[in-house]
């Protein structure tokens, strides 16, 4: 818990592929959303992630109801689009919104 309360007073901090990998196998794990394309999507992605291309981030967590108070954690290719959609999120009213960044960032394998 001690590492969720670092990043709480941050929501816009980056995150390491550890720091990531122990927040998914927390008992509260985040949200995980992939903001690139279906198609990048397909390729591989990060397990247990979910694909939201950044233009409809703002009308899936409406449609959701997602709490505003939910960890989300996004990425994209390289971290541009995942900070752009973090920043669509925080306008939004989320406050506990991280960015992973480029899924080159991770090295614990992916999902085709």
């Amino acid at each position: 818990m001690g590492l969720l309360n670092l990043f709480s007073q941050n929501p816009a901090a980056s995150l390491s592929d550890s720091q990531l990998k122990e927040m998914l196998q927390s008992e509260n794990p985040p949200i995980l959303l992939d903001v690139r394309s279906p198609g990048e999507y397909q390729v591989g992605h990060i397990p247990g992630s979910s694909n939201v291309p950044v233009q409809f981030v703002a009308d899936t967590m409406n449609q959701n109801n997602i709490q505003l108070d939910k960890t989300l954690v996004l990425y994209c290719q390289s971290g541009a689009r995942s900070a752009q959609a973090c920043q669509i999120l925080r306008n939004l009213g989320y406050t506990a919104v991280y960015n992973f960044g480029g899924i080159r960032n991770w090295s614990y394998g992916f999902q085709r």
